[in-house]
């Protein structure tokens, strides 16, 4: 068994489809933040493949363009991203390339 916390950071780009022209309604922004369990399936000590289960808290952000967003729904339009909790489950492999230093997939 292993524990793993891992953050990341994903920002994208939110477009509406409107009458068949892409409209640019802003900028999405997550910052992930998870703790993961790992049930290691071998006692290989080279290669480990693995379950994974986890929880985590995902930091939410929406940069609107306002000028969009109020000309589709009014004047003082506002999209509002709450902040959430997940889970996830997986599995993947480790590969150790030395002593202290491994690669691992995760799916």
């Amino acid at each position: 068994m292993s524990l793993e916390l891992s953050v990341g950071y994903i920002e994208t780009n939110v477009d509406f489809d409107v009458l068949g022209m892409e409209v640019d309604a802003g900028d999405f922004e997550t910052i992930p933040v998870l703790l993961s369990l790992r049930a290691h399936l071998s006692t290989n000590t080279k290669v480990s493949p693995y379950l994974l289960f986890g929880i985590g808290y995902f930091f939410n952000d929406f940069d609107q363009n306002d000028a969009i967003i109020e000309y589709m729904y009014g004047p003082g339009a506002d999209v509002d991203v709450d902040d959430s909790f997940g889970f996830h489950v997986g599995g993947g492999v480790e590969v150790f390339v030395s002593e202290y230093v491994a690669l691992n997939l995760d799916f």
